[in-house]
């Protein structure tokens, strides 16, 4: 990874802080929390499937339910 492509997911990521106080949990379903709450979460699965993909060279999905 380049030193630019480093700061930018430092950057990125601290404008995703995890709400404070706020403990998720995760279960057999995924993360069970009230959605307004999730956007950390979801910023850092979404930078762990592009990670993954640059790695494998290959499609990663995610999926969001209801």
């Amino acid at each position: 990874m380049k030193e630019e492509q480093r700061l930018l997911l430092i950057h990125s990521s601290s404008l995703f802080s995890p709400p404070q106080g706020v403990k998720l949990s995760y279960g057999t379903a995924g993360f069970r929390a009230d959605a307004s709450i999730l956007k950390s979460t979801v910023h850092r699965v979404g930078i762990l499937a592009a990670l993954r993909s640059l790695k494998t060279q290959s499609a990663v999905g995610l999926m969001i339910t209801a």
